[in-house]
């Protein structure tokens, strides 16, 4: 055994250059066959996921659709779909085009490295249509201030009291695309209705009702002090 293993390390050591050669010979007709069984082929309605980086505000579900071109082994080519191919693009504030008041513009530009993914010996080689957009549905993201206004339903109360309320806190603060922070001024609470057996005050937490659903709030809930009293003007005057 030991007389066959020499033989086999002195073949190496003698004829290492040449099977070096026949080894990289092997591989260079191996990627020679490989690539000649490359296809291109372009693919329609590519699915590009828009995704928000900080300060960035993005309708949930907001894509783009491109044409691409994929290269490949022609087995993998020949039975690959559009919804095989995805991609993704992160939105900063590097792609602001103009910054109007209220509203800022945002441009996308789709390249081959937004396909990080593509399908097994497959490449996305080139953006064949719709590479660059402008997209008016991404925006900044404002945030600010806001005060909260008690809605309170006092159409069932007992007669000959009063009723008035405040919350804890007294504003709240508001996120979403700029252009709807920008015409929120105030805040209403959802309606408390008033029992008509009450005749003194109560503390109750209420849920603020949220205006619009891009908008996210903080406290969801306050406080609501509400102050019950008679009606002083409702009092006959004494005779």
């Amino acid at each position: 055994m030991k007389k066959h293993i020499d033989a086999f390390i002195d073949f190496v050591v003698k004829d290492f250059w040449r099977i070096l050669i026949a080894l990289l010979l092997s591989v260079l007709v191996y990627l020679t066959v490989l690539n000649q069984n490359m296809q291109e082929k372009t693919f329609s309605d590519v699915v590009v996921t828009l995704k928000a980086g900080e300060g960035i505000y993005i309708p949930t579900g907001d894509h783009l659709k491109v044409s691409v071109k994929v290269k490949g082994p022609e087995r993998v080519i020949n039975n690959l779909k559009s919804s095989d191919i995805t991609g993704e693009i992160t939105v900063t504030n590097k792609n602001k085009i103009s910054e109007d008041p209220g509203k800022s513009t945002f441009k996308v530009n789709v390249t081959p490295s937004c396909f990080n993914t593509p399908p097994r010996g497959c490449q996305v080689v080139e953006i064949v249509s719709n590479a660059s957009r402008i997209c008016p549905e991404i925006q900044s993201e404002s945030k600010k201030e806001v005060d909260v206004k008690v809605e309170v339903d006092t159409s069932a109360m007992a007669k000959g009291f009063t009723c008035s309320a405040e919350s804890i806190p007294k504003k709240v603060v508001i996120t979403g695309p700029e252009d709807v922070v920008a015409e929120i001024k105030e805040i209403s609470t959802v309606a408390i209705k008033i029992n008509p057996l009450l005749t003194e005050g109560f503390e109750q937490d209420v849920a603020i009702d949220n205006p619009d659903e891009s908008v996210n709030v903080e406290p969801q809930k306050v406080k609501i002090l509400c102050k019950i009293e008679p009606d002083c003007g409702s009092i006959p005057a004494a005779k």
